[in-house]
C-alpha cells in the first residue's frame, strides 16, 4: 500500500513542523474524522469524490478508511493508519479565497435576481418558519443572520457588536454543524470576498474573523467549532470560494453561477444550502446600503 497517492488534499496539510497524532472518533460509511485532544484539531480522510473541506483528504479506492480507535499519523505528506499509507502528490487544492478580485455593482445584482434557491437557503434568508422545532431554528437563525449583516454593512460602531451577533448564531440547531455554524461560514467567505475587493473594511473583516476564533470550544460541536476556526483564517469548504470568486464578475453567466451554487447547496445534509443563505444575505445587504468603493 505504500504507493497509494492522492492528489485531491487540503494543501494546507503540507509542510506541518512535525507529525500530527490523533485518533479516529467518527466513522461513516464514507468518511473517518481523527481528533488530536491536544489542540482540539481534526483530520478528516474521505473515501469517495466528496467536496474537500478544510484539512480533509480523498483516499484512493485500493484503501479503506480507518476505523474507530485507529491512530492516524501525517507526517512529511505521508498519511499512514493501521498498515496503510497513502502520500499527498502534488500542490494540493487552495481551499481560500483570491486576493483582490475584481466585482461589479450591477454583475452582482443580476446574479443576485437570477440566482436559483432552495426553499432552505430562501426560509433562512427571509427569517421565515412555522411552529415545528426546525422551522423554529430556521426563524431564529434567519433573524440572526439579518441583524450579523447589518451590523457589519450599515452599523458604524460594527466592531464593539460583531462579537455578540456571532456568539448568538454560533451552535444555534442540531447536526453535526449546526445551522448557525454554517450560516457564520457562509457570512465569514461573502466578507472576504467583499473586503478582497474593498467593499467592507478591514477592520470589520478582522473583528469577524476574530469574534469566530475567540468562540470557546463548548460553544458548538468539535466539528463546528474547526469549521468556525478555519473559516476564520479565510479556509473554506471547497465548492464556496468557487460560488464567492464568481459572484459579481461580470465575465460570469448566470448558468455557470447556477452550477456552482448546486455544488454549495449539495454540501452535507443542509450545510450548503445553509452556507449558501450566509454568503446571499451579506452581499445582498451590502448591495443594498449601496456602500464601499466598487463600482
Amino acid at each position: 500500500m505504500a504507493g497509494a497517492q492522492t492528489r485531491r488534499f487540503d494543501r494546507s496539510l503540507v509542510g506541518l513542523g512535525g507529525a500530527w497524532r490523533g485518533r479516529v472518533e467518527m466513522r461513516r460509511a464514507t468518511s473517518a474524522v481523527a481528533h488530536r485532544p491536544a489542540d482540539g484539531s481534526l483530520l478528516t480522510l474521505l473515501a469517495c469524490s466528496r467536496a474537500l473541506v478544510p484539512w480533509s483528504l480523498h483516499l484512493p479506492p485500493c484503501l479503506d478508511l480507518p476505523g474507530a480507535g485507529d491512530e492516524v499519523v501525517l507526517e512529511r505528506r505521508r498519511v499512514g493508519w493501521h498498515g496503510q499509507v497513502v502520500t499527498l502528490s502534488g500542490a494540493g487544492v487552495e481551499l481560500g479565497l483570491p486576493v483582490a478580485l475584481s466585482l461589479s455593482r450591477q454583475a452582482l445584482g443580476r446574479h443576485l435576481d437570477e440566482l436559483p434557491v432552495a426553499p432552505r437557503t430562501r426560509a433562512l434568508l427571509e427569517a421565515s418558519g412555522g411552529s415545528g422545532l426546525d422551522d423554529t431554528v430556521t426563524r431564529r437563525a434567519g433573524l440572526g443572520l439579518r441583524r450579523l449583516c447589518r451590523c457589519l454593512i450599515r452599523d458604524d460602531a460594527a466592531e464593539a457588536k460583531i462579537g455578540l451577533a456571532v456568539a448568538a448564531m454560533a451552535g444555534l440547531g442540531p447536526g453535526l454543524t449546526p445551522t448557525g455554524d454554517d450560516l457564520l461560514v457562509g457570512v465569514a467567505g461573502a466578507a472576504r470576498r467583499l473586503a478582497g475587493a474593498r467593499g467592507l473594511g478591514r477592520g470589520r473583516l478582522e473583528a469577524l474573523a476574530q469574534a469566530l476564533d475567540a468562540l470557546p470550544a463548548v460553544t458548538t460541536t468539535p466539528v463546528g467549532r474547526q469549521m468556525l476556526s478555519h473559516a476564520a483564517r479565510g479556509r473554506f469548504p471547497e465548492p464556496l470560494p468557487r460560488l464567492l470568486a464568481a459572484l459579481g464578475d461580470a465575465d460570469v453567466e448566470p448558468a455557470a453561477l447556477a452550477g456552482l451554487a448546486e455544488a454549495v447547496a449539495a454540501l452535507g445534509s443542509w450545510s450548503g444550502c445553509d452556507m449558501l443563505a450566509g454568503a446571499l444575505a451579506l452581499t445582498r445587504e451590502w448591495l443594498e446600503a449601496g456602500t464601499g468603493a466598487c463600482p
